[in-house]
């Protein structure tokens, strides 16, 4: 299921909320014989909101640098051994089928490899996913404060209409001066919003990316333990075929050199009794 995108979000509030008792609300908190109702309005959420993104942005930052080298670099390495098309042996491979004592022992070798490789491979994956968990958590988080900035922003937005429907009527009922004052208040707050909303948005978007990123990445290590383990099994009944050949071929040429052997031991008892009757 897609996540839902601040932009969306926003664009389901702005339909919704205004002139709404909800955002009439949050209008009502703003009081014009107060500047500090004026200046720190929507502040908390804004400082939420930067610092939550602050936070995505040196998380993910840190899972780009280690955890996704680190899986591909060990994806590679385990798969390494395998890589070969199945008519063309590896070279490791190759060297098992032509003596059969190396065989098995090199066998059990890549076996132990790709054990060790597939388990440390599940534990980047497991910390990855751990990871994710927690940079979902944050993700949802700030959701919530992109969506609390909004509501306070488009209230900011109305009431900033509501100053200048009272500064176009010929007789405001407050000094003109003040009701100024007060908009241009809300409109450096309004854009202090803006600012704060658009970084909030860069910090989504490299969340969404890497937490797809690692999905596609966990699905492909699982590919991948399914394809190997699969090839290594066939490549093992495949050795295993062939040293139990090599050793029916070596027994018939062992009863074969017996049965010669007493051949020619009948052989020369007859050849005995012909000579001395």
């Amino acid at each position: 299921m897609t996540p839902l995108t601040p932009e969306a979000l926003e664009a389901e509030l702005a339909a919704t909320l205004p002139g709404s008792e909800a955002l009439n609300r949050l209008v009502g908190e703003l009081c014009l014989d107060d500047t500090r109702t004026l200046i720190g309005f929507g502040a908390a959420e804004e400082a939420n909101l930067a610092r939550l993104s602050g936070e995505i942005l040196r998380r993910c930052g840190l899972a780009r640098q280690e955890d996704t080298g680190a899986l591909l670099d060990e994806l590679a390495s385990v798969l390494r051994p395998l890589s070969e098309a199945p008519a063309k042996p590896a070279a490791g491979l190759r060297r098992l089928f032509s003596r059969p004592e190396p065989e098995a022992m090199d066998y059990e070798s890549l076996g132990s490899a790709l054990d060790r490789g597939f388990g440390r491979l599940r534990c980047h994956q497991e910390a990855v996913r751990q990871g994710d968990r927690r940079l979902a958590e944050l993700r949802a988080e700030a959701l919530e404060d992109y969506a609390a900035l909004t509501r306070r922003r488009l209230a900011a937005e109305q009431a900033t209409a509501e100053l200048d429907a009272l500064l176009a009527s010929p007789n405001p009922p407050l000094d003109p001066a003040e009701l100024r004052r007060a908009r241009d208040l809300l409109l450096q707050r309004r854009q202090s919003m803006l600012t704060t909303a658009t970084a909030a948005r860069q910090a989504f978007q490299m969340i969404d990316l890497l937490l797809k990123e690692h999905r596609q990445l966990t699905e492909q290590i699982d590919r991948a333990f399914l394809a190997a383990l699969p090839a290594f099994r066939q490549a093992l009944a495949e050795a295993a075929s062939k040293k139990k050949q090599a050793l029916r071929d070596a027994a018939m040429a062992d009863l074969e050199a017996t049965r010669q052997a007493l051949l020619r031991a009948v052989d020369e008892t007859r050849a005995l009794r012909r000579d001395h009757p």
